[in-house]
């Protein structure tokens, strides 16, 4: 669900609720929009200098006009961004969202939030910000 467009994403949440029985859970992952690299191409993250790191941002500037096109259908809004990223190799927009916004985004779609884990899977306190994890596992339940 995070590669399409806000309302199709709130739709296919839809559909989850309808096939998942009052009370049942649904466990998903999705991008953080609170990860410190949120937005930033290899060359302005800041990383450590490896094999890794020289390898993405030879690809980012490869890839630069693709990265320069899609920036036109780059979205931006209070509560999500639809942003080129590397996944497949800068083609796709992928949906962000922190996980405030994504609480609210489930209450709106009949389920209530029952816990958030890092990447590496620990569970997050109620305030927490997580700025090290790429993407954020969440438990919501089906309310009645």
């Amino acid at each position: 669900i995070d590669s399409v467009g806000d309302d199709d994403r709130r739709q296919i949440l839809g559909e989850i609720r309808r096939v998942v029985r009052p009370g049942g859970l649904f466990l998903f992952s999705t991008h953080n929009r609170d990860v410190a690299t949120f937005d930033r191409l290899p060359w302005r993250r800041r990383p450590r200098v490896t094999r890794t790191y020289a390898r993405s941002v030879v690809q980012a500037v490869r890839r630069l006009p693709r990265i320069v096109r899609m920036r036109r259908q780059v979205v931006h809004t209070a509560d999500y961004a639809q942003i080129n990223d590397d996944a497949h190799d800068y083609t796709l927009l992928m949906y962000y969202i922190d996980r405030f916004a994504q609480a609210r985004q489930l209450g709106e779609c009949g389920f209530e939030l029952v816990e958030v884990s890092s990447q590496g899977g620990r569970p997050l306190a109620d305030s927490e910000v997580d700025r090290a994890s790429v993407w954020l596992h969440y438990v919501a339940r089906r309310v009645p």
